[in-house]
Order: structure tokens, then sequence, then C-alpha cells
């Protein structure tokens, strides 16, 4: 899916080849960083979308909540317990940043002060050939952050 994205925003911006700034961005810290609230919002909103409700949506958010809430690591022989965000080892946990991170890739492509090209993101990796000049660049990266 990459390569043609890649292939695909190549052949569509040809004239643009020679200004583009190869960006990337990673989203620091990820998991623990994706605010419980703003994560399960996410999740009922995606799960609300399917053609079938079945598992309801109460009984996936609830099972989703107590592994967040249960996010229970051991070091030293002391137990920690993670109040916010999610463990990266759990099963559900890269679904579940994928799901949380869907309304910020939502807004930055609709943000209508920078035409996006290009958003492609990978967990918590983020490509983008930059097409708008340096400074607007340095906007954008002020506005996101």
């Amino acid at each position: 899916e990459f390569l043609y994205q890649i292939q695909k925003f190549n052949l569509t911006q040809p004239e643009k080849i020679n200004d583009i700034i190869l960006v990337s961005w990673d989203v620091v810290a990820m998991f623990p960083s994706i605010d419980n609230v703003m994560g399960l919002k996410a999740c009922h909103d995606l799960l609300e979308k399917r053609d079938v409700l079945f598992p309801s949506t109460t009984s996936i958010l609830e099972a989703t909540r107590i592994t967040l809430e249960n996010n229970i690591s051991y070091f030293n022989n002391v137990a920690f317990v993670q109040n916010n965000g999610t463990a990266m080892g759990p099963h559900n946990a890269c679904s579940y940043a994928d799901i949380a991170m869907h309304p910020i890739d939502h807004v930055i492509n609709n943000n209508k002060d920078f035409s996006i090209a290009l958003w492609c993101r990978f967990k918590d990796d983020i490509f983008c050939p930059w097409i708008m000049g340096l400074e607007k660049l340095h906007e954008f990266h002020a506005w996101r952050s």
C-alpha cells in the first residue's frame, strides 16, 4: 500500500518532484501517550460504523477498558499500574493505537491551511513528501505539535 501511494503521488505531482522536502515524523511514545478517553471514543465511533453490530459496541469497549485499566508490569519486584495509555504487550495494542490515531489523521488530512498531498502513517511512523515549502512546513510542525 505504501509503495502504491508513493507511485500514485509521483504520477499526480510530476511538476513538483524537484521541490519536494521528504519529511518523516515519529509519534513519540505513542502507546502510553494515547489518552484513554480519546482512544475509547475513537473506538466507539469506528465500532458504530460497522454493518453488523455484533458483538455489541458496549461489550467490545468494556473489554478494551478492562485491558487499559489493568496494564500491570513488574520491575525489581515492584508492581506498576499504567493509569493512562496502553501498554505495548497486549494483543489489541496495535489495533487500538491505530484506531486512536485515526481522528488525528483525519484532522490533519482535512486541514484547509495545509494541503497535504500524501500522509502515510504506519503505527507511529509518518512519511510525508512536503510540497509547500520550508516556511509552511515549520508552520505545520508548530500546528500539529
